[in-house]
């Protein structure tokens, strides 16, 4: 594929707010979209002298960044069925979760984000 995937999901955590309008408090949807990384040797785990995991992370791929923006362009239709005023882009957060399962364990760098001893 030319991009990643992206999965959408509700944000609970509500880290923007409630709007501020008169008796429309909670009508909010605060949304996430998420792609995944290629693999990328630039990208890995390590533990400091605490063994404590420290994340070396470069930046998103394009490959990433194209899947973000084809969600993002299909985002409007995803939505129409729900009465949606306006949306708002807060950018690439500089990490997520890895709640795609995407967090590649193995034997080294070449095949995984960290290995089996970690």
């Amino acid at each position: 594929s030319e991009h990643a995937a992206a999965l959408v999901y509700f944000e609970n955590r509500w880290q923007h707010g409630m709007r501020a309008e008169k008796g429309r408090l909670r009508q909010a949807l605060p949304l996430v979209v998420v792609t995944e990384n290629l693999l990328d040797h630039e990208n890995f785990v390590t533990l400091d002298e605490d063994d404590n995991a420290f994340v070396s992370f470069k930046a998103p791929s394009d490959y990433a960044v194209k899947g973000m923006a084809r969600a993002l362009e299909k985002l409007p239709g995803l939505l129409a069925p729900l009465p949606v005023e306006r949306l708002f882009d807060r950018g690439i957060r500089p990490t997520e979760s890895h709640v795609q399962g995407t967090l590649r364990m193995g034997t080294g760098p070449a095949d995984s984000v960290i290995d089996s001893n970690m």
